[in-house]
C-alpha cells in the first residue's frame, strides 16, 4: 500500500508539473477581456534579484481581431526618452533611444522565445501634436509606449491614468510624487511616445494623471510598456 501511495504521489506531481508547463507555454492562449488583469512574461520588480523575476501584470485595454492590447499595470522601469539637451534634439519616436531599448533589451529581458513569438508586430501612427510638426512616420513595433491620443481614449479620467512604480523602477530612478498616491503608495510620472510642447520634450502623464511633457533626457521618467498579444 505504501509503495502504491508513493507511485500515486509521483504521478500526481508529474501531472501537476505538466499542467504548469502547459499553462506557461500556452501563454498566448490566455482569455483576455477589456478590463481584465492578466500575467505574461517576467521582469525584475521587487528589487531583489536573488529571488528571480516576478510575473508582469498587464491591463487589457482593447481586444481586436484575436489580439489584445496590454499595458503594464505598474510602472516597471525608468529610462530617458533620448539623450541630448538642445531645443532641436527631439527625435521622432522612430529614432528614439527608448524605442530601440524597448524592442531589444526589454523584449529580451521580459519574455522567453515562446512568449516573444506571441507578441504581434503592429503599425503605429505617430502624428504631430497640435501645431508641432515632428511626430514622425508610422513605425512597426512589438513593444511600444502609448500615444497621447491612446491615453485619452483608454483612460478618460485623470485618476485612471495615475500609476505607482515597482520597487525596481523606483530604484532605477523613477520619480516619486510628494503629493499623490494610490492606496498610500506614491505615484510616478510616465512617458508617452507623442512629441511634447518643445523640440526637446516628449509627452508624459503627470503623477496626478494630467498630460504634459518632459525633457527627453530626463532619466526619472517611468515606463509602462504596451504590446499587442496574439490570443
Amino acid at each position: 500500500m505504501k509503495k502504491w501511495m508513493m507511485v500515486c504521489a509521483a504521478l500526481m506531481l508529474a501531472l501537476l508539473c505538466a499542467g504548469a508547463l502547459a499553462e506557461e507555454t500556452a501563454a498566448a492562449g490566455i482569455t483576455a477581456n477589456v478590463g481584465d488583469i492578466v500575467t505574461f512574461g517576467h521582469y525584475e520588480q521587487d528589487n531583489d534579484e536573488s529571488n528571480g523575476k516576478e510575473p508582469i501584470e498587464w491591463m487589457v485595454l482593447d481586444v481586436q481581431d484575436g489580439k489584445a492590447l496590454l499595458l503594464t499595470r505598474y510602472a516597471i522601469d525608468a529610462h530617458n526618452y533620448h539623450s541630448g539637451q538642445r531645443e532641436t534634439s527631439f527625435p521622432t519616436w522612430e529614432k528614439s533611444e527608448i524605442r530601440a531599448w524597448l524592442n531589444s533589451e526589454f523584449l529580451a529581458a521580459a519574455f522567453d522565445d515562446g512568449e516573444a513569438a506571441s507578441i504581434a508586430t503592429v503599425t503605429l501612427s505617430n502624428p504631430s501634436y497640435k501645431k508641432y510638426n515632428w511626430g514622425g512616420p508610422d513605425t512597426e513595433d512589438r513593444v511600444f509606449l502609448l500615444s497621447r491620443d491612446e491615453v485619452e481614449q483608454y483612460f478618460p479620467t485623470y485618476e485612471s491614468r495615475m500609476v505607482i512604480p515597482t520597487a525596481y523602477a523606483h530604484a532605477q530612478g523613477a520619480w516619486e510624487s510628494s503629493t499623490y498616491a494610490i492606496d498610500g503608495v506614491k505615484t510616478t510620472w510616465w512617458w508617452l511616445r507623442t512629441p511634447g510642447y518643445y523640440r526637446s520634450c516628449a509627452a508624459s502623464v503627470r503623477t496626478r494623471g494630467t498630460i504634459t511633457s518632459n525633457r527627453v533626457y530626463d532619466e526619472s521618467g517611468a515606463l509602462r510598456p504596451a504590446i499587442w498579444l496574439t490570443l
